[in-house]
């Protein structure tokens, strides 16, 4: 069955240094629309630092974001489909991020507060060009359900914060490592392949006629659920033994090579 959905990770997977979408995968990618396939993206981020990529790449479909927390209209961000922290889990991991000093931020709205920020997570939002707001205690805005928590954490002490988080948390919060540096915290359930899987019943396609591209661990759901899951070829091992292909790295447009292969089909 011909693929009429294409769900796109962003951040290793079709854009490199957080901020480049390379030519060849534009091409591919504007091809594959003008032959009638749908394409979306799948990512951890936000409305506001999906939306350049958006635009760019001229999507109209709803697109996943938060990991899979929130599915949002293209063209203003609204929230069409969603499932946000429960606020009593809000509350625990607000009180675990400042036993252990975590630079947490939850995101209400298209805003993302935080008790503590580092300057590692300040450059990030600010590369990001996402609203960054310090406030004194998180109930300050916990009376709404946040879409997601996010960590910014040095590298080399993450596996540590997951085991820290899951211990306390699980199974109600999912606590999912992405890049680096970040660890997401969404509602138990919430992943961006139950949001795939929503978006294409909401478009009435079948499971066989979706196609997802990812890198990361944060990207197996998704990778599992399609009927054709696509992972760059410099992505996590989880990642790629969840795929049904291994596309080239990053580096060398494997999305590109994907894309033309399996849909546009040239060799």
């Amino acid at each position: 069955m011909p693929i009429k959905l294409l769900a796109l990770d962003l951040d290793g997977t079709i854009l490199a240094n957080m901020s480049t979408i390379s030519l060849p995968v534009r091409r591919a990618l504007a091809a594959a629309q003008q032959q009638g396939v749908r394409v979306t993206l799948a990512t951890g981020r936000d409305f506001i630092a999906a939306k350049p990529y958006i635009d760019l790449l001229a999507i109209t479909e709803p697109v996943i974001c938060h990991q899979g927390a929130a599915t949002c209209r293209p063209d203003t961000g609204d929230i069409i489909a969603g499932q946000p922290i429960p606020l009593p889990l809000a509350g625990q991991l607000a009180q675990l991020a400042r036993a252990h000093q975590l630079a947490l931020n939850f995101y209400v709205g298209h805003n993302a507060y935080a008790e503590h920020i580092t300057p590692q997570s300040q450059q990030l939002y600010q590369k990001m060009g996402v609203p960054q707001s310090k406030i004194d205690d998180f109930a300050a805005v916990l009376t709404t359900a946040p879409t997601k928590g996010l960590i910014i954490h040095p590298a080399n002490d993450v596996e540590r914060i997951v085991g820290l988080l899951r211990d306390a948390v699980s199974p109600h919060v999912s606590v999912v490592p992405s890049l680096d540096v970040h660890i997401e915290l969404v509602a138990a359930g919430v992943s961006k392949g139950s949001a795939l899987a929503a978006l294409a019943g909401r478009l009435n396609l079948a499971q066989s006629e979706v196609m997802a591209m990812g890198d990361h661990n944060n990207d197996i759901e998704m990778l599992e659920w399609a009927g054709l899951g696509v992972a760059i070829g410099d992505g996590t091992a989880a990642a790629r033994s969840a795929a049904n292909v291994v596309a080239p790295p990053l580096a060398a447009d494997g999305a590109a090579w994907a894309i033309n292969k399996f849909i546009l089909g040239q060799n």
